[in-house]
């Protein structure tokens, strides 16, 4: 048998600013699992004493987190 697919965007949004002659502005943007899909496990295993789980989903991957944005600013000079 094979388990779902694994589906994961990461996107990065950067704008530079500039303040003065030598000094610069840099905005981010960045979302992590941007899309929030989740990352189902793989089916329960191939047990004949016990078929209730055969072939379930029964829980998500390991390290498996929900959509994450983050906003950062940076002075470069």
């Amino acid at each position: 048998m094979r388990g779902p697919s694994y589906i994961n965007l990461d996107l990065s949004l950067f704008k530079k600013f500039t303040l003065t002659g030598h000094t610069n502005f840099e905005f981010r943007l960045e979302a992590f699992n941007a899309l929030n899909h989740p990352q189902f496990g793989n089916p329960g295993q191939l047990n004949f004493t016990n078929l209730t789980n055969f072939s379930r989903i029964t829980g998500l991957r390991g390290g498996t987190n929900p959509r994450v944005l983050q906003l950062a600013g940076k002075i470069y000079f």
